[in-house]
Formats: structure tokens, sequence, C-alpha cells
């Protein structure tokens, strides 16, 4: 069950009936590659990480006392206990269970995955929502149209000037979402080239040579086109 805060964040729905095993590891995949930047970036080897760490790995440790590490330690805590509860589903027989809550486990995994990055990456975001939260204008059971939502704070809008840099650029209109082009070029392509680094320095560990075939300029347009399959 999502805690209050989550709540505020999404507005997840009841799984379709319709969702397989098929939908769920599309998803895993898309939660294994931002995975794989964290865990390089972290320094964390990956042969030590379990999946009660991906909590972790994903949300950070807050040292600062506050409404974001609040924030934060909760989306922690959903990662995990949904991460185990669909690799629990995944490494079983085929059965109703699967077919009904596989895909809704995966998608709370995926969207509290990418709230808790958007929350590192943009900190007004989550504060704003945590705090909105607590406001007595907030209605519990009514999606606020503040709300994190998967197209606007994950999949941008669609971005029609291609040009990064450009002096008639307003700030109001210049892309935050997790897999806009700006964020891209500020957050994502370093993440990715020091992730390369790093694994090219462990290179004898058959665990991280998959990871050389992803590219800094490449990576969140694939991440992203895997995401819109969902």
């Amino acid at each position: 069950m999502l805690c209050s805060t989550e709540r505020a964040v999404f507005a997840v729905q009841a799984p379709s009936p319709l969702g397989t095993k098929r939908s769920f590891a599309a998803t895993k995949v898309v939660v294994e590659n931002i995975s794989r930047v964290c865990c390089a970036l972290a320094y964390i080897d990956r042969e030590l990480l379990h999946m009660p760490d991906i909590g972790r790995l994903i949300c950070g440790e807050p040292l600062a006392e506050g409404r974001a590490k609040v924030a934060l330690q909760q989306l922690t805590q959903s990662v995990e206990a949904f991460a185990s509860r669909a690799i629990r589903i995944l490494t079983e027989e085929d059965s109703d269970e699967a077919t009904a809550l596989g895909p809704f486990f995966a998608r709370v995994l995926l969207e509290n995955s990418c709230a808790a990055l958007v929350g590192r990456l943009d900190p007004f975001r989550i504060l704003y929502l945590s705090e909105f939260q607590g406001q007595p204008e907030y209605e519990h059971g009514r999606r606020a149209r503040s709300a994190f939502s998967w197209f606007g704070d994950v999949i941008p809008a669609e971005e029609k000037n291609s040009e990064l840099w450009n002096l008639d650029h307003e700030a109001s209109k210049i892309g935050r979402a997790l897999f806009s082009k700006h964020i891209d070029h500020v957050c994502w392509q370093p993440a990715v080239e020091s992730m390369l680094d790093f694994v090219s320095a462990h290179g004898s560990d058959p665990l991280l040579r998959d990871i050389l075939s992803l590219g800094s300029e490449t990576y969140v347009k694939q991440t992203k086109g895997q995401s819109q399959q969902l």
C-alpha cells in the first residue's frame, strides 16, 4: 500500500487485466538501465547490490534533515517493497497473480524510481508536492493538476526547438522532465560518461561488460523510447 506522500505524488490506477509478464519485464529493463548509471556513479559493485539496496541506490542517502529527506525515505521504502514483490512474481510460474498484479508492481516501481530521480535533480518539485499535501486545500482522493505526471515529469512534452542553447529561450519553457534534452545534456550524458569510465577501469567483471554498449549521447533516447512503449 502506498504511503500518504506517495499518494500525493501518484494517481496509480488499478492494474489492467490485459497486463502480462512481458510488460513487467520491459519495465524491469528500464529500471535496470537507470540503476546501472546510479550504481556506477555511486561506486557500488553490482555483485554486492541486492534487491533491498535498490531503494538506496535510486533515492540516495540524504543527510540533511527536512521534508525532502522524509519524502525520499518514503520513496525508498516503497521502491524496495515493490521491487521485492516484483522479483518474486517474475521468478514464479505463470499465475493469475502475476497477470493481475505484475504490471501494477512494475508500474509503481518505475514511477517511484523516476519520481525519486526527479526529486534529486529538481528538489523543488518533491518539496512542493510534499508541502502541498499538508495544506488544507489538498483533497485526498482527488488528483491535483500539479501532481507528479508520467508525461511531463518523466517524458517531456514535445520539444519543438531543436536548439539547446539560444538567447531567445525563456527559462519557463526550458524542459526539466527527467528525459528532457536539457537534463540529458546537463545530467545524463556526464553521468553515463562517468559510468563508462568506471566500468572500463573494472572491465574484468563480466557483470559489467554489457554496460559498455551504452553511449552517453544515445542513452536517454533509448531509455525514453523503452519507457514510451510501456
